[in-house]
C-alpha cells in the first residue's frame, strides 16, 4: 500500500511550497520521523519527516518544483521492492543536481554543500542586489539617553514580561514610531506603482548557526515597550529552536539589522524584498564629540539606512533618519 507523502500547510497565509531537497533517492529506506525533503516558501526552509517507515518509490514532485498546499509529493513503499504507481501523472526524474560535475577542475580545499537554508539566502540576497536600486546614508546618533532608559526601566520590564530589555527592543520601538511619521519608508515597488502599506511590521533579522531569519512584530507602532520585549525574546527562542512558522516571518515591511554584539561598528545592510528600507545598527563606541564647545566623550552608534531609490529619493530618507536620530536620543518621548 502506497503512503503519499504530502506537501504541508505550515501557518495561515501558506498555499504553496517548493521543493528544494530531496534527502532520499528512490528505493532508499526511510525510518518513521527520518527527513524525506526539504521545501521552502517565501522566507525559509522546512524539513518534512516521513510520517512511517518505508521506501522511498515515487518522486512525484522534483526539486524546484512548486506545488500547492496537499498536493502529493511522493510515495513510499510499506515493503521493500513492492510496486507503487503514481496515477496522478508522470513524475520527474528524482534528482536534479545542481553540483558541479565530478569532471569539472575546482581549487584544493574542502567542499561543503550548502544547506537547504544557505541556498535560499544566496538566492534572495542575489536578486536583492539585482532587482534594486540600493543605495546608503548614516548618521551617528548619542545613545546616552538609550542605554539610561534601558537602565531605568528594565527591571519593571521584565517584572512584567519575564523578558529582558535590550537595546534591540528599544530601537526596534524607535524604528517603528519613525516609520510610522515617513509614510515614504513603509512602501514597496510594484508593476503598478509604488505601494504605500498600512502597519509597520518591523522584521528583526536573527542570525542562526547556518543562516539568517527574519521574524516579524506586527503592528509595532501600537505596540508598548514591554510588549516590543516580550515579541522579541519568544521570536528570538522560536527562531532559535527552529520553531518559527511562515506566518512569523513573512509580511515584514521593513527589517531592522543589529550587530553591534559582535563589535561592528558600521556596516550597510542588504534590503530584504519587498521592503524598500532596512536599518544597520552598528555598536555603541565611546567617541570624542564636541558638545557645546568642549570635546566630550559619548557612546555613539552608527546608523546606516538601506533604501530602494526606485520608491525612496535621497531627501526623504535623510528625513527619516532625521526622526530616527531625535527619537533615539530622547527615547523617552516614545516609551511614556
Amino acid at each position: 500500500m502506497a503512503i503519499e507523502l504530502q506537501m504541508p500547510k505550515i501557518g495561515l497565509t501558506m498555499t504553496e511550497g517548493k521543493v528544494i531537497e530531496w534527502a532520499k533517492k528512490v528505493g532508499d529506506r526511510v525510518e518513521a520521523g527520518e527527513v524525506v525533503f526539504v521545501f521552502e516558501t517565501e522566507k525559509t526552509t522546512f524539513d518534512v519527516e516521513a510520517p512511517q517507515s518505508g521506501f522511498l518509490a515515487v518522486i512525484v514532485a522534483g526539486v524546484d518544483e512548486t506545488v500547492p498546499v496537499g498536493a502529493v509529493v511522493g510515495l513510499l513503499a510499506e515493503q521493500e521492492g513492492e510496486k507503487v504507481e503514481w496515477k496522478g501523472g508522470p513524475s520527474p526524474p528524482p534528482e536534479r543536481s545542481q553540483a558541479a560535475p565530478e569532471s569539472a577542475a575546482r581549487p584544493e580545499g574542502k567542499l561543503v554543500k550548502p544547506s537547504a537554508m544557505r541556498r535560499t539566502i544566496a538566492e534572495r540576497m542575489l536578486a536583492s542586489k539585482r532587482e534594486t536600486a540600493q543605495t546608503h546614508m548614516t548618521v551617528s546618533v548619542d545613545a546616552s539617553r538609550l542605554l539610561a532608559t534601558r537602565e531605568a526601566l528594565g527591571a519593571d520590564v521584565e517584572r512584567a514580561t519575564g523578558a529582558r530589555l535590550t537595546l534591540t527592543d528599544l530601537l526596534l520601538k524607535v524604528a517603528g514610531v519613525a516609520v510610522g511619521s515617513h509614510p515614504e519608508m513603509n512602501t514597496r515597488w510594484t508593476p503598478e506603482g509604488i505601494l504605500f502599506l498600512g502597519a509597520v511590521h518591523m522584521g528583526m533579522a536573527l542570525a542562526l548557526d547556518d543562516g539568517l531569519v527574519v521574524p516579524v512584530i506586527r503592528d509595532i507602532g501600537h505596540k508598548a515597550l514591554a510588549e516590543v520585549a516580550r515579541a522579541r525574546a519568544e521570536l528570538s527562542e522560536k527562531g532559535r529552536a527552529g520553531k518559527l512558522s511562515p506566518d512569523e516571518m513573512t509580511g515584514s515591511t521593513i527589517t531592522l539589522s543589529s550587530l553591534g554584539m559582535f563589535g561592528v561598528e558600521e556596516f550597510a545592510a542588504i534590503l530584504n524584498p519587498p521592503e524598500s528600507a532596512i536599518l544597520a545598527v552598528g555598536a555603541i563606541v565611546d567617541t570624542p564629540v564636541v558638545v557645546e564647545n568642549l570635546i566630550v566623550a559619548r557612546p555613539m552608534m552608527k546608523v546606516t539606512l538601506t533604501y530602494d531609490h526606485r520608491v525612496i529619493d535621497g531627501a526623504a530618507a535623510a528625513r527619516f533618519l532625521k526622526t530616527f536620530r531625535a527619537a533615539a536620543e530622547n527615547p523617552a518621548s516614545i516609551v511614556t
